[in-house]
């Protein structure tokens, strides 16, 4: 059986693909193709579970983000899911009616993939959105001698074949997503990434997700006299794929940064993501920039705290200010930008790449990061260039890239006649 959790839209196509590789895979048997259902009620089991965790206080605990169930990760898929929705950070009752309800849901997911598990044989299975609740099916058929196809940034869509006993590490999530092997690149493809560099972090709009942000400018600020630059994330999307390090979201991560620099008495610029000030995004865009507004006003009595709440380029303030300016990000790509042109950095581990690079100065855990910010300048690591280059390759120019010829999306273009331009046109935004 090959078994998919989606097969709308685009998705049909991306299965037939991911079936067809399977079935090589298995030397060229056919698998029934079938689509994912999720069951209507958790088991039993899991109900008697679910009750454990109320009454024993786990659910409501600071490291409810690592609950298992059988030795499936539950919990920070669950916080993952229930953070994407805005009104949680409106209301503490509505935080806990959704993430009780997401405790549920990943009940009957559970229930799910025991039933497929047990009445067919799943030779494999294709599974969208891994970070939210669906990281708990890749959690429990990576144990299981099944091969996964999956889809995220930094990677194209991918495979994990768990019959292979070299891949239990990626028994995570975050350890199949990341950007691991850290090779040497020829003189040819350095030239050509350090073209692409300087178009990619000097030129605005040239990233395909910053392309219908209308960039400012903003002049007003004496740019040399800060002692961090610290860049907010989305609070609604996208958390927790990277893994868990002790914050449940970014607004955790980005008011405990701060309380931290305020304690220290330090310069702070805090900048709010493009995205924040672009339509592409949809509804999420208004939801970050309604939550970014309340950190600013937090801490609108702080004359060491400046916020940047208008989308500026951001190499238009790397020229500016002093080359001694800490950069703080929790997962975003402006580390290989400050890695290239030279900066100290500070990350953390839930990043797109692996811990062997040396781009920024990485920290696991909450004492880890606190540890790190209270270093001086000159305790920091200094990143390696050749890394950051190496990393700009890997994500925009290998042919398996989000710009590579492999690309799924650019092979459906070369087949069907019709410019990348064209197609992306054609992409819908969902607004509600």
């Amino acid at each position: 059986m090959f078994l998919s959790t989606r097969n709308d839209g685009i998705y049909k196509y991306l299965n037939l693909s991911a079936k067809k590789n399977a079935e090589k895979h298995y030397k060229n048997i056919k698998l029934n193709f079938t689509f994912f259902k999720v069951s209507k009620f958790p088991s039993i089991y899991y109900i008697l579970f679910f009750i454990f965790l109320i009454f024993s206080g786990k659910i409501f605990s600071k490291n409810r983000a690592n609950i298992k169930y059988n030795n499936i990760e539950i919990g920070r898929f669950i916080l993952a899911a229930t953070f994407k929705n805005y009104n949680v950070y409106l209301s503490d009752f509505y935080f806990y009616i959704i993430l009780l309800n997401n405790f549920l849901k990943a009940g009957r997911l559970i229930n799910s993939v025991n039933n497929y598990s047990s009445k067919n044989n799943v030779k494999a299975i294709y599974i969208d959105h891994c970070g939210y609740l669906n990281g708990i099916i890749y959690s429990y058929f990576s144990k299981q001698k099944t091969i996964i196809y999956t889809n995220n940034f930094p990677k194209n869509i991918y495979a994990v074949d768990f019959r292979s006993k070299k891949n239990k590490n990626n028994q995570k999530y975050e350890n199949s997503l990341k950007i691991k092997n850290k090779k040497k690149l020829n003189s040819h493809r350095i030239k050509k990434t350090k073209i692409l560099i300087n178009k990619l972090f000097t030129k605005p709009n040239f990233i395909p997700w910053t392309k219908k942000v209308k960039y400012q400018k903003y002049n007003k600020i004496n740019y040399d006299n800060f002692d961090y630059i610290v860049y907010a994330h989305s609070f609604t999307d996208g958390q927790l794929w990277y893994g868990y390090d002790g914050f449940e979201n970014t607004l955790d991560w980005l008011i405990f940064t701060l309380n931290r620099l305020e304690k220290l008495n330090k310069k702070v610029l805090v900048k709010g993501h493009p995205n924040f000030y672009s339509n592409a995004y949809g509804v999420e865009s208004e939801w970050d920039k309604k939550i970014f507004s309340s950190v600013k006003k937090k801490y609108m009595n702080n004359k060491n705290f400046y916020f940047i709440d208008k989308p500026l380029f951001n190499h238009d303030i790397l020229k500016k200010i002093n080359k001694n300016t800490i950069l703080i990000s929790h997962h975003g790509t402006v580390l290989l930008e400050a890695a290239y042109f030279g900066f100290k950095s500070i990350c953390s581990k839930a990043s797109f790449f692996d811990e062997n690079f040396d781009i920024s100065n990485i920290w696991n855990n909450k004492k880890d990061y606190e540890k790190i910010l209270n270093q001086e300048y000159s305790k920091l690591k200094k990143p390696n260039k050749n890394h950051s280059i190496y990393l700009v390759y890997k994500i925009f120019l290998d042919e398996r890239s989000y710009s590579g010829k492999k690309f799924w999306q650019n092979i459906i273009v070369k087949k069907i006649g019709i410019s990348r331009k064209e197609f992306n046109k054609k992409i819908s935004i969902f607004t509600n």
